[in-house]
């Protein structure tokens, strides 16, 4: 899928008072430039109407409607990410085996898992209430980013 970067780039974090001193330092920033990686993943039982995606020169997920064009929300990882994967967060099971809190997005309830070009792993449940980081591996700076994530 082709992610609108532009768009996430226009207003990237989500300033309530956007200047044109705002917009031209984001031109300096981000503009003509070729990002490493982007991408953009629907979750596993989307009903329509959003996805997920992220940019290599960003620190968020952006959830976003692709009918609208617009970012319903941005969640901040605070490290760059090279690598994501969603799964069905009900399916996802801790605590001995117990079955997980649901939360919802859109219709879906979604476990993202981030790799970054840290060489961390992040594994989150997202919402449009909020989101928690449920794990966070150790970095591995000396092995590189994480470039595949695989996950049962």
């Amino acid at each position: 899928m082709l992610v609108d970067t532009f768009d996430m780039f226009e207003n990237p974090h989500g300033l309530d008072n956007f200047t044109e001193d705002d917009r031209q330092q984001l031109k300096l920033l981000y503009g003509g430039k070729k990002f490493n990686s982007c991408f953009a993943k629907f979750p596993p039982k989307s009903s329509g109407g959003t996805y997920y995606s992220t940019v290599s020169d960003l620190q968020y997920i952006f959830i976003r409607d692709y009918v609208n064009r617009s970012i319903v929300k941005r969640v901040s990882l605070m490290y760059f990410p090279t690598a994501i994967h969603l799964a069905d967060y009900s399916t996802y099971e801790r605590n001995g085996g117990q079955a997980a809190e649901k939360i919802t997005v859109g219709g879906e309830e979604v476990l993202a898992i981030v790799g970054t070009r840290e060489g961390k792993i992040i594994n989150m449940k997202v919402g449009t209430a909020g989101h928690d980081r449920i794990g966070e591996s150790e970095g591995a700076v000396l092995c590189g980013a994480v470039t595949k994530i695989a996950f049962n």
